[in-house]
């Protein structure tokens, strides 16, 4: 598109939306489709959009948006399709898929953590709660909530060795 001087066409017409956060969501829109349906002709399987938010049944806090169900494939039940935006592309080249699954390593560690110290984990590390609000919120001490973060921190860094 760039030798044709059509390289304006990469990216959101609207220069406030270019700029925006929106960018990423603009892109999914556009390109997870397509991604979709370029995944349901190679492995010849029926993917459909689904809406479903799942909770996992151990750990209410977990929550997925799947965006796509594939059907009747016993070996894969769920299709991610990610897309960001141009901005975002050299981010992959600086390791962005690296860190995502370094993300999922870091929620398998946390399955093997008692709720407790999952939600205590979440609210300091995710949500920066304050340890008063994260005591008040558990009914514990601010001793407590510390040696709980402890125990998490320790735990997922043991679990990622």
């Amino acid at each position: 598109m760039e030798r044709t001087e059509r390289h304006d066409l990469l990216q959101p017409v609207d220069p406030c939306l270019a700029r925006s956060a929106d960018t990423a969501a603009y892109w999914s829109r556009l390109l997870e489709p397509i991604v979709a349906a370029h995944y349901a002709l190679r492995t010849g399987r029926q993917v459909q959009r689904t809406r479903a938010v799942l909770r996992h049944p151990q750990y209410p806090w977990m929550l997925a948006h799947p965006g796509r169900d594939v059907v009747g494939a016993p070996d894969v039940q769920l299709l991610e399709c990610r897309c960001v935006g141009m901005d975002a592309a050299e981010l992959w080249g600086a390791g962005l898929a690296e860190a995502r699954s370094g993300l999922l390593a870091v929620e398998r560690a946390m399955r093997g953590l008692p709720h407790r110290h999952q939600a205590i984990f979440m609210g300091l590390r995710i949500h920066e709660l304050t340890r008063d609000e994260m005591a008040a919120r558990h009914g514990l001490s601010l001793r407590r909530v510390g040696t709980t973060l402890r125990q998490a921190l320790a735990h997922c860094a043991q679990s990622l060795r």
